[in-house]
């Protein structure tokens, strides 16, 4: 925490009770021992939302004397994460592929959900080759 504060780099903020997902500074970091119970710590977080500062940039042409203004690229970082995917291999199973990337195969469900389009009506038949998107 102490080398977030001194630094200026953002870090990715996730809370999933409020659904808060971003890119933040830390602004402050202070703890104390609380209540009296050994080991027990009271700490006051402060983050600020970062947003990414792009300059727009302007051409003059010489000859017609005349500018032109280009505008800046995405004005802030992505807050999305891109999806997984999974290329389906001989002797894949849904299960198994839940298993590996939720630790728990009866996961599934989540994956063939989002992947209907490519597995049609019976989940048990997956074919190599198939992309899988991991949700």
């Amino acid at each position: 925490m102490i080398s977030w504060l001194s630094s200026d780099k953002p870090v990715k903020l996730v809370i999933t009770q409020c659904k808060i997902d971003m890119y933040c500074t830390l602004e402050s970091f202070d703890y104390s021992e609380a209540g009296g119970d050994p080991g027990t710590y009271s700490y006051s977080v402060s983050f600020k939302e970062y947003r990414a500062v792009q300059m727009k940039k302007v051409s003059v042409n010489k000859t017609t004397k005349k500018a032109t203004v280009s505008k800046p690229g995405t004005a802030r970082v992505s807050n999305k994460t891109a999806p997984k995917t999974h290329t389906v291999k001989g002797g894949d199973c849904l299960w198994n592929i839940a298993k590996k990337y939720y630790g728990n195969g009866s996961d599934l469900t989540k994956i063939y959900n989002a992947n209907k389009k490519v597995i049609g009506s019976n989940r048990n038949r997956i074919y190599p080759g198939q992309v899988l998107t991991i949700p």
